[in-house]
């Protein structure tokens, strides 16, 4: 009888401390993890220098394409700025250089190399001015020049830093992944550039664009 007494009273410690450490369901629901969502940016300040810039050069004053690279390249960071409407009306995705990386890989999705040196596969900062009219691409069928205007970008032409459709290039968000890291151009889906292609024709001018990382 005692050596009952002992094992039941053990049994019942044992109990006790398995339910004392044991997490409890209802808290175990509550534990969920941390979500985090990126805050919409103000890009304001560059609409209104923007603009400025864009009546000073006798460009198009519809609107200018944002490119803002310190955004996850799997998050849509190419943006539409209407100066009418005062605010962005479209966004897409877009790549970025893979600078010394291999290509069409996102080993720089969250941090892009920047360079305007040719042969350095890398995208470059600053102001460029859109061709009107696109042009044959052998590569990619067709394709917008881009016109570097500054210290950052002027070896656009020479390095061949063009808007081109490409087809591995997804229309929706692949984050956390990256999208394909080009050798430094703005490439967009095929989809994408048939809407940029149908806004670009509709000016008739030279358009903005203005590649940032703020």
């Amino acid at each position: 009888m005692k050596r009952l007494k002992i094992f039941l009273s053990a049994l019942v410690l044992l109990f006790l401390g398995s339910a004392y450490f044991m997490p409890k369901a209802e808290s175990l629901g509550k534990e969920k993890p941390e979500i985090k969502t990126q805050e919409p940016k103000d890009y304001k300040k560059y609409a209104e220098e923007a603009l400025l810039y864009c009546k000073k050069n006798k460009i198009s004053t519809d609107f200018f394409v944002l490119i803002d690279f310190s955004i996850h390249s799997g998050k849509k960071r190419m943006f539409i700025w209407d100066f009418k409407k005062d605010k962005i009306t479209d966004s897409f995705l877009v790549s970025h250089g893979c600078g010394s990386q291999p290509t069409a890989r996102d080993y720089s999705k969250e941090k892009p190399a920047f360079s305007n040196q040719p042969n350095s596969h890398s995208s470059s900062l600053g102001k460029y001015w859109i061709g009107t009219k696109k042009v044959p691409s052998p590569s990619f069928g067709e394709k917008y020049l881009l016109y570097g205007k500054e210290t950052t970008n002027n070896n656009a032409l020479k390095r061949d830093i063009v808007i081109h459709p490409w087809s591995i290039i997804p229309d929706e968000e692949p984050y956390p992944s990256g999208v394909p890291e080009s050798w430094g151009c703005p490439a967009v889906s095929p989809d994408v550039f048939k809407v940029l292609d149908e806004k670009f024709q509709s000016v008739g001018k030279n358009i903005l664009l203005w590649a940032i990382y703020p």
